[in-house]
């Protein structure tokens, strides 16, 4: 587990998103000790990241906030629920259905990046997913949405449908 240093003084709600997207994002390579390091190195992920966040109402914008977010009373509900200790699906791959849930969340969320842009951001957007327990793997190592994570999803569909975006997915 990396120790990253807070030495951009996040306020406590930014810290912890940030934390939460870094120890999703553990890699076997050399990792800067401290949390603007890993900003700088990994900023554009972070923000896309954050962007799925928005999108499924996990965080909310904020602009004052060096991660341009900060958690939503949506995800504070998800870190307090009981830890599930299933991290795998029983199935041996994902349905269509289940890629479909997970690329039209990415689709949705990172509208003006191209797909081969899109991978590193993906990738990090899906283990920040998974760690919030809202990915499970298949025994093929893929990922399948949970019930929650449809429903969140489901939800923003439905709030883009009423003409009710509430964020501008725009990278800076």
């Amino acid at each position: 587990m990396i120790y990253l240093n807070n030495d951009l003084g996040y306020d406590p709600d930014a810290y912890l998103l940030f934390l939460i997207i870094s120890r999703a994002n553990e890699f076997d390579i050399a990792l800067p000790a401290s949390a603007s390091g890993y900003l700088k190195r990994f900023e554009r992920e972070i923000r896309a990241t954050c962007r799925v966040l928005e999108w499924l109402n996990l965080a909310r914008p904020d602009k004052a906030s060096p991660l341009g977010c900060t958690p939503s009373h949506e995800l504070m509900s998800v870190l307090a629920k009981p830890i599930r200790r299933c991290y795998t699906s029983g199935r041996a791959e994902p349905t269509t259905d289940d890629e479909d849930v997970i690329e039209s969340i990415f689709e949705a969320a990172l509208p003006d990046l191209r797909s081969h842009d899109r991978g590193n951001s993906r990738s990090f957007g899906l283990a920040v997913l998974a760690a919030l327990g809202l990915l499970r793997r298949t025994t093929s190592g893929d990922y399948v949405p949970t019930r929650h994570l449809r429903e969140l999803a489901a939800e923003r569909r439905q709030q883009d449908r009423c003409g009710d975006p509430r964020i501008d997915y725009h990278l800076a």
